[in-house]
């Protein structure tokens, strides 16, 4: 008889934590889940949230979504975006696991110690919703999801004008660091955006609409080097201001993750020089999410016995 589970949103700190919780639950290797089984119990858990809790759970439901797409992959045969997603959902709850355990272990260390804090200031919300959104895009996103039930496209819809977005709002800013830090990361995301569409055997037009334009990369021609192969990929990159990109990208998708957040740093390093303007407090918000994302790749390399060597690979570089 199937076991029914009940549980409360707030007993959760996050979908990752349900999603742990399931495959401890269930008795499952989180090596080797059962992921259909665990996305079907996962969707139910969420379908039976009351309405009033639906937007305190919006990060609980976009991974409901992201399950669903995944399991529409595993129906098909021999999927490779579906094996990708799985795999990707597995490192993400490896690392989620293993900050767990190391935050219990420093809240252990840090039971009966003495601190003192001082009383939390009263800091006066702005909750005002600033952001516009074109009512036009989400006509487009909606009409694509409804006409074609595909949920990738109506995906690339979404990505591309956040990506839109993000470029316009670097193109705006006084500051060169905005300006750099937001170029790069609407040049990476379309480059790996490319790379993925050609492993999935996307169409040119596809991967045209999938693409963001940015300033530092020909879009047109990057979707059309994606249409025709690996090669022709590294060929057009070559040509452009990201060609040390090229030995990354044909050693592996983390190794060009690696690489862009290493030029991020770069780029930033400068700015622990400066005492005043945006470009400091930026610079040290993205230098302690390097640190951050650091910790979680040795974590996850440990709990998974790899070498020494193969870590030190993953390890970007540090920006003090």
């Amino acid at each position: 008889m199937e076991q029914t589970i009940t549980f409360k949103l707030e007993d959760f700190e996050g979908p990752l934590d349900l999603l742990l919780y399931l495959v401890s639950k269930n008795k499952m290797n989180i090596y080797d889940i059962e992921i259909v089984a665990l996305i079907d119990q996962y969707v139910s858990m969420v379908n039976g949230l009351p309405v009033y809790q639906m937007e305190s759970a919006s990060e609980f439901i976009e991974m409901a979504a992201r399950l669903v797409q995944m399991k529409s992959y595993f129906l098909l045969p021999k999927s490779e975006e579906a094996e990708r997603m799985k795999e990707e959902l597995t490192g993400m709850l490896v690392e989620y696991s293993a900050c767990k355990e190391v935050a219990a272990q420093l809240r252990s260390m840090a039971e009966g110690v003495y601190t003192v804090v001082r009383e939390p200031a009263e800091v006066e919300l702005d909750t005002e919703y600033r952001l516009r959104h074109d009512v036009y895009l989400l006509e487009e996103a909606y009409n694509a999801l409804s006409q074609t039930r595909d949920g990738q496209l109506c995906d690339i819809i979404i990505d591309r004008a956040a990506l839109e977005a993000i470029e316009r709002a670097g193109q705006a800013s006084d500051s060169e660091l905005i300006r750099q830090y937001a170029e790069l990361t609407v040049a990476a995301a379309d480059i790996k955006t490319a790379v993925r569409c050609r492993r999935t055997g996307k169409p040119l037009e596809f991967i045209r609409r999938a693409l963001a334009p940015c300033a530092s990369l020909d879009v047109y021609q990057l979707a059309k080097a994606a249409a025709e192969g690996d090669e022709a990929i590294s060929d057009y990159l070559s040509l452009t201001d990201y060609a040390g990109a090229v030995p990354a990208l044909e050693q592996s998708p983390s190794a060009f993750e690696r690489w862009c957040d290493n030029v991020i740093i770069e780029s930033i390093r400068p700015q622990q020089f400066l005492a005043f303007g945006i470009g400091p407090l930026a610079a040290y918000i993205l230098g302690h999410e390097n640190e951050i994302k650091t910790v979680r790749i040795i974590l996850s390399g440990k709990r998974n016995d790899l070498p020494e060597a193969s870590i030190r690979e993953r390890v970007r570089e540090m920006y003090e």
